[in-house]
């Protein structure tokens, strides 16, 4: 019932009930930990403990646990790699050839001659770099004499033989070994190899053979 002072003026009314409000906000209070002896605050039962439905992460075990993850799951892998590889070499059939090798110092170039189909067919040319093999012939041997004609890189022969056939001076595949040069072709002498019915064979050109 005092008078205020002047310029004073003083508020009165309810306290407000949030309640009320509109979306019925709530203030939430959080009330301190409660201490013990010594002024350090108590835990309740349970709390800070790992929950039963909680996740561990791979990085939260231990550095040896991880390596030896990923040293299974390596094996794992190689394992399987090396299954696969059996699977695709076991199921490949096996591809008889006839290969020639370059023992010599120079580079060579051969043309191969063999019967297909009752009729003699020769063809060319392949180079072969010095101590290097190439496979003339990728189908599995029908014939057991195959022969070869090698020249260097002037194309002068350096295998000698008897048997004549047809070659060109550029790549070729010529049917029959019948008048050459009546035909258009070059007849050269060619070298007979004697496979003994072997389905792959292996030629070995150590050097000139006049």
């Amino acid at each position: 019932g005092h008078p205020l002072p002047a310029g004073e003026r003083r508020f009165v009314g309810r306290r407000a009930d949030l309640s009320t409000l509109p979306g019925k906000a709530k203030l939430s209070t959080t009330s301190s930990p409660q201490r013990g002896e010594g002024g350090r605050a108590k835990r309740r039962p349970g709390e800070g403990a790992l929950r039963p439905d909680a996740t561990v992460h791979l990085t939260a075990l231990p550095c040896r646990e991880r390596v030896r993850q990923h040293r299974t799951l390596l094996h794992r892998a190689a394992l399987l790699g090396a299954a696969c590889l059996a699977l695709l070499f076991a199921s490949a059939p096996a591809q008889a050839q006839f290969t020639v090798c370059n023992q010599t110092l120079d580079v060579v170039n051969l043309a191969i001659g063999q019967e297909v189909e009752e009729v003699f067919q020769t063809d060319g040319w392949w180079t072969v770099g010095a101590n290097q093999c190439a496979d003339v012939i990728r189908d599995e041997l029908k014939n057991r004499f195959v022969y070869v004609y090698a020249t260097d890189v002037f194309g002068q022969a350096i295998l000698g033989g008897s048997p004549e056939m047809c070659i060109e001076r550029r790549r070729f595949s010529i049917r029959g070994d019948k008048e050459c040069w009546k035909n258009g072709h070059i007849a050269a002498r060619f070298f007979e190899v004697d496979t003994k019915d072997q389905p792959r064979w292996t030629f070995f050109l150590a050097g000139r053979n006049p």
